[in-house]
């Protein structure tokens, strides 16, 4: 089966209508007094400052004083150009800031989508923490656009928490990772990819890491192979948890110790009332990720497409743990994610505008050098 692009959407029918959210950005803009400081970056406006940055190295080359308009935007901004193109770039406070590139409005509609299918259609906050580190994005625009989702508004029709599980957690509190495991099986019975009926989920309950993995049954001899293969890239946990209760659980750990006897975990605690809860509300987010995935790649193989969900949960923000689960195991954000016009060539480049820059001004300092000990010479002649 063909699998379209995770970035492609149905033109006929898109998730979010694009002149309409370029129409209620507009309104956003035009609502605002023109004195206020959420003016609106449009191409022409970028095009207008880079040509001003410009002028101004210009000036500064042949000593011509800038002017404070010039003084004002070059303090605040930078332009970096790959080959032909040219990026306005906001300053970084200092080598451990992130380079952000200025974002036209006209383009905030591709960004935020990018964005928003990377994270398995994320609410706000998992956006924004996608976004932060690349472009300048206003969050009123990403919320615009969450509101106009329709694959958004649908799950939200369908399906609200109670009160309780809709709690933020405070952070969970671990020696370290793959101290404690939990597995769920989800039910996909009514929606069957050929020959797989369920979807196991197994999470390291301190990061916040999962596995997703297809099966063809959710008996615990199925289920105890797809852990093993898990646990034989990871490691065994402490403790081993499941929605199915103890008994399944044990079964699930006599399959595995049967093909790796070395392998040794306890059967957790029961899953208490409050915790199901929980549970339940993370069963079906998964199933809600499962389903945008298949709307928005036009495809029922979602055998394959948990995998890429699997990719979205764990490189998406987590408010439990205040940080990604990927970044919580490997300490850092996965590099392919999104695709950015921020290439390593930008940023390559910039590095060497900067040796560059730091090359000429010390070529600069030897030439005076060089002349002041002529001088001296003559003095001493």
């Amino acid at each position: 089966m063909s699998i379209k692009p995770e970035s492609s959407q149905n033109s006929e029918s898109p998730i979010v209508d694009k002149e309409e959210f370029n129409t209620k950005v507009q309104n956003y803009y035009k609502a605002h007094s023109v004195h206020s400081k959420k003016l609106e970056w449009t191409k022409e406006r970028i095009e207008n400052v880079i040509k001003l940055l410009e002028d101004y190295s210009k000036n500064k080359f042949r000593g011509v004083r800038a002017t404070n308009k010039q003084y004002h935007h070059a303090h605040k901004y930078d332009v970096i150009k790959t080959g032909n193109h040219k990026v306005l770039m906001l300053k970084r406070k200092d080598s451990l800031h992130p380079m952000l590139e200025m974002i036209p409005t006209e383009d905030y509609y591709q960004k935020i989508l990018d964005a928003h299918l990377a994270t398995g259609h994320g609410r706000r906050d998992k956006i924004v923490s996608t976004l932060r580190n690349k472009y300048m994005i206003p969050i009123f625009a990403i919320k615009i656009f969450l509101d106009l989702c329709r694959v958004c508004i649908t799950h939200k029709n369908n399906f609200k928490p109670n009160a309780k599980s809709a709690l933020v957690q405070k952070p969970m509190l671990a020696n370290n990772f793959n101290q404690s495991g939990h597995i769920n099986v989800l039910d996909f019975q009514s929606s069957p990819d050929e020959e797989y009926k369920w979807l196991m989920q197994y999470q390291d309950q301190t990061t916040k890491f999962s596995f997703l993995r297809p099966l063809k049954s959710k008996e615990a001899k199925e289920v105890g192979y797809e852990v093993l293969k898990i646990f034989l890239q990871i490691g065994c946990p402490h403790f081993l948890q499941s929605c199915g209760g103890i008994e399944f659980t044990m079964s699930v750990l006599r399959e595995i110790t049967t093909l790796w006897s070395a392998c040794d975990v306890i059967q957790s605690e029961p899953i208490v009332p409050q915790e199901e809860e929980s549970i339940e509300t993370l069963k079906q987010d998964i199933k809600n990720m499962i389903q945008a995935w298949m709307v928005d790649n036009n495809s029922t193989n979602w055998s394959f497409g948990c995998y890429f969900v699997q990719f979205q949960m764990n490189s998406s923000y987590q408010l439990s743990t205040r940080n990604t689960p990927y970044k919580a195991v490997f300490g850092t954000d996965p590099r392919l994610g999104i695709s950015t016009s921020l290439s390593e060539n930008i940023e390559g480049h910039f590095q060497v505008e900067v040796k560059v820059e730091e090359d000429s001004e010390e070529s600069d300092k030897n030439e005076e050098k060089d002349q002041l000990n002529n001088q001296n010479s003559k003095y001493g002649e």
